[in-house]
């Protein structure tokens, strides 16, 4: 009986091994502190070497491409920070333009921002998040217990004799549902938000808790005034 050995399928992923081993110990690495691991070079580099290649030739040139990039991404994550870090570096907006350009509706703004390792290049887009500044001794009341009439905007608040009186206010602008009062109303004073077609200047009111609606936020600065 004559027998034939049938020859040995072409393997897509010989010698991995080492790979695995060079991703392993980054994993621990990373785990340990040791390094900064930039996930998405890594993730390239990883898919390219798992692209089947059943041709000896092409996975030597593989390799030989691959090792040095290795290198490469090794010493990137240990002394470089992560791209989302670099990106987090505070900066500062040293020019605002006082004129609204008219193409755009947009006002041109300038930041200047740090970057150490040059990750920042000429040409590049980024989104910066810049902080305008806090209001302070401002009161956010619900949108509702501000009425307007010919003079201006105005509450109904229940004072310390327990009558109703009317209070001007000077707005500035709105945080969600509610109004940013600058002007105005003091700490502590009870302003009417519920019932305000009841409430008449110089009759006394019984104020009551106020509880907004389900699913709006209930959260209260620290020195807004009682909302009856």
């Amino acid at each position: 009986m004559s027998t034939r050995t049938l020859p040995t399928p072409p393997q897509a992923w010989p010698d991995l091994r080492g790979w695995n081993l060079y991703f392993l110990s980054k994993v621990i690495l990373t785990w340990m502190g040791a390094l900064d691991l930039h996930v998405l070079p890594n993730l390239l580099l990883l898919a390219a070497l798992l692209v089947p290649l059943p041709w000896r030739r092409a996975r030597i040139a593989r390799t030989v491409v691959a090792i040095p990039v290795a290198v490469a991404l090794y010493y990137q994550d240990t002394w470089w920070p992560p791209f989302e870090r670099l990106l987090a570096q505070p900066g500062v907006l040293d020019f605002s333009d006082i004129a609204v350009n008219p193409a755009t509706g947009a006002v041109d703004l300038r930041a200047v921002v740090p970057n150490p390792d040059r990750t920042l290049l000429p040409g590049m887009y980024v989104t910066l998040k810049a902080q305008f500044g806090q209001q302070h001794k401002v009161f956010l009341i619900p949108q509702q217990a501000v009425l307007r009439d010919t003079v201006g905007a105005y509450v109904m608040v229940v004072g310390a004799d327990g009558k109703v009186a009317r209070k001007d206010v000077t707005l500035g602008g709105t945080t969600g549902s509610k109004w940013v009062v600058r002007d105005g109303l003091q700490a502590g004073d009870q302003v009417v938000v519920s019932g305000i077609q009841n409430a008449k200047v110089g009759e006394p009111a019984k104020p009551t808790a106020w509880q907004p609606a389900s699913g709006s936020s209930s959260a209260q600065p620290p020195a807004a005034p009682n909302r009856k």
